[in-house]
């Protein structure tokens, strides 16, 4: 299932197989207990990607905010300098 390219190492590519991984691996933890440190492991980093990953978009979404608010206010400016 390898793919070339760049997209088959994507970000979305990556977080999708390594949810699939310990999606199986706590599925199947009965059968599994050699790996139970990993799977906890593979777990909580997956928790902190993904937390990143959130709070990545959000900081986004702020700057792209304060960016057209700040357009807003300087077209006001222009506004104002060419009135008075």
């Amino acid at each position: 299932m390898r793919r070339t390219g760049s997209a088959a190492n994507s970000f979305s590519d990556i977080i999708t197989h390594l949810d699939r991984l310990a999606g199986g691996l706590a599925a199947n933890a009965a059968d599994l207990p050699h790996l139970e440190t990993h799977r906890t492991q593979l777990a909580a980093l997956l928790d902190d990607v993904q937390a990143l990953d959130k709070q990545q978009k959000e900081h986004t979404a702020a700057k792209q905010d304060s960016s057209r608010k700040l357009e807003a206010l300087l077209a006001r400016c222009a506004l104002d300098r060419t009135r008075g």
